[in-house]
């Protein structure tokens, strides 16, 4: 019987062990924190973020990135705006979501002009360091601007990187393989057929000097120009690349860097969703891609969330069904969503 009895206990402890962290949270575009069950897709938490006060003003905080979650806090990195416009400014700082309040806030970096992005780009984050390539849809500048937001120096440096046949009115994709040390980027060239590039650069950038830059031409067959974006991602060292082919459909692509050639691997569909911001989002680890789809039904009020298992053959582990709790959010106002832990 006392064998028994550990035995219980060992499955119930593992049972815990296996259901504890698995949730997924979001931060929206209104301003709220939502944390969600993936048992059985219930809201667990709804919370209204508070207003911060630096300089004992009220501001709304934008959060940019998600930096990690320890301990029921986030770690963020994010701006606000003095409320008769001007400067934007942009800081580091913790939101707990048991007790829904910000704390740490870290000494700001000001942005004059707000450096101009697109929704689809993600923010890379090197130590107390965050990068995104600049686009500016107006000019066809000769070089690349990266812009860094130096929370050691609290100061944004734009960093200028010359690359093959750059057009700087179209979106730069950006991820960090910190196995190799690399900050890769991915661009679209000049003309109205344009050539898919990837480029290599060391990090960490040290003074805003860039070395060690590597470009590979990619056949334009491989992977043809979308207006619609897309997303680069390291997994182990592997370079993969999300197209969105518009409709809804989207593929994951592989990277061969001594031929140049690209493999297409999967391609997941999220037609009807009602959603019009990206349908998916990364594990924190980057172990699974997590895709909403909405199914057929434009007004569907279900959510079906699939994990895809990014570490062995991209094949779909895991799914769930939700409420749609984002159908109201607008177009270019991407919310952020969190996935720690596994199953």
């Amino acid at each position: 019987m006392k064998t028994l009895f550990i035995i219980l206990q060992l499955l119930l402890f593992t049972y815990l062990a296996k259901s504890q962290n698995q949730y997924i949270y979001t931060f929206t575009n209104d301003n709220t924190f939502m944390m969600i069950d993936i048992n059985n897709g219930d809201l667990v938490l709804n919370n209204t973020l508070p207003f911060i006060q630096p300089s004992k003003k009220d501001f709304q905080l934008t959060i940019k990135y998600i930096s990690s979650l320890t301990d029921q806090t986030f770690s963020t990195f994010s701006s606000y705006q003095q409320m008769d416009g001007g400067s934007t400014f942009f800081v580091t700082l913790d939101y707990n979501f048991q007790t829904n309040q910000f704390s740490t806030i870290s000494k700001p970096v000001v942005d004059v002009d707000l450096t101009s992005s697109n929704p689809d780009q993600k923010y890379i984050q090197i130590g107390n360091n965050f990068y995104m390539p600049t686009i500016d849809y107006s000019s066809s500048l000769p070089d690349l601007t990266l812009s860094n937001w130096d929370f050691d120096s609290h100061i944004l440096d734009l960093i200028q990187i010359e690359l093959p046949d750059y057009n700087s009115s179209i979106t730069v994709f950006s991820s960090l393989d910190s196995i190799n040390n690399k900050m890769y980027l991915f661009y679209y060239g000049n003309g109205d057929n344009p050539t898919p590039y990837l480029t290599s650069i060391k990090t960490p950038i040290v003074n805003g000097i860039v070395s060690n830059i590597e470009t590979y031409k990619i056949p334009i067959s491989s992977l043809p120009y979308s207006e619609y974006g897309g997303e680069l991602f390291i997994v182990s060292g592997t370079v993969y690349y999300i197209s969105n082919g518009n409709q809804g459909i989207y593929s994951i692509h592989q990277f061969d860097l001594e031929t140049s050639d690209v493999t297409t691997l999967i391609s997941f569909n999220t037609t009807g969703i009602s959603l019009e911001f990206t349908p998916y989002f990364f594990s924190s680890n980057f172990n699974y891609l997590i895709v909403m789809d909405g199914g057929n039904n434009i007004n569907n009020s279900q959510v079906t969330y699939k994990f895809i298992d990014l570490q062995n053959n991209f094949n779909i582990v895991y799914t769930f069904q939700s409420s749609n709790y984002f159908n109201y959010l607008s177009l270019y106002s991407d919310s952020l969503f969190y996935f720690n832990g596994n199953f």
